[in-house]
């Protein structure tokens, strides 16, 4: 059953310290198995495609282009098992990380890929190694980040500090990803059809420009777009200028 995160401080406090030591393991660093969490085990299996769920909830929004990828799963297969977790009750499992090359698979015309099953019991821990994992190899757009960011200070209830001590990275970034999501909505799926040429430069400074105006938002936007601004410092020379 699911459990708050938040009934108390002294379970809080044990919960993200099993957590980071789960995101540390599975970065390599220390043992597999520990006495700290001793509920999670890994095995890789074979697993149908057909029997892969993508919850609603996965952080990665756009798998983007996948030619490359799809010839070298032609040639030489899957050489990163998926992540996967066991749904309780069904034969299915649902996706934690591993979007990308699972649509690549499928398109590649794989029946089944590899993947590592993993043992977990709650949402929010689950949510917060997709975005870990994610974010550990650069794979997220900075608005895909700050969703996932988001998602977790409001649904899991998990706070600011919590996150960024788990993740290793600083309050004022995680809230620099937040407030790009007050971009506008459209702008935003847009930007998420062009992962490439947003960088989080780029719409740091973007976001300053909505706020000083809505013309100067959408000019600057689709400078970006038309490829005329690729540059933080172009970025800045186009608000210098208007």
């Amino acid at each position: 059953a699911h459990r708050d995160l938040h009934s108390s401080p002294p379970r809080r406090s044990s919960e993200l310290k099993r957590f980071a030591t789960r995101v540390a393991k599975l970065r390599g660093e220390g043992p597999m198995a520990t006495s700290i969490e001793p509920e999670v085990t890994l095995e890789v299996v074979s697993i149908n495609i057909s029997d892969i769920e993508i919850p609603p909830t996965y952080i990665r929004k756009s798998v983007g282009e996948l030619t490359n990828l799809i010839a070298s799963i032609k040639t030489y297969g899957i050489q990163q098992p998926l992540k996967v977790i066991k749904i309780k009750g069904t034969k299915k499992f649902r996706l934690v990380f591993g979007r990308r090359r699972l649509k690549a698979a499928e398109m590649a015309g794989l029946d089944a890929v590899p993947c590592i099953v993993e043992l977990m019991t709650k949402e929010d821990r689950l949510k917060m190694l997709s975005l870990a994992e994610n974010m550990h190899r650069n794979e997220l757009s900075p608005i895909e980040e700050g969703d996932g960011f988001r998602e977790l200070q409001q649904k899991a209830g998990l706070e600011l500090d919590d996150m960024a001590h788990c993740l290793g990275i600083s309050v004022d970034i995680i809230n620099e990803f937040i407030e790009l999501l007050d971009l506008p909505e459209a702008v935003r799926v847009e930007i998420l059809e062009h992962p490439q040429k947003f960088t989080m430069a780029l719409l740091k400074t973007l976001l300053r420009a909505f706020k000083k105006s809505k013309t100067t938002g959408k000019q600057m936007f689709k400078a970006i777009l038309d490829g005329n601004i690729a540059t933080s410092k172009e970025a800045e020379m186009f608000m210098a200028k208007s």
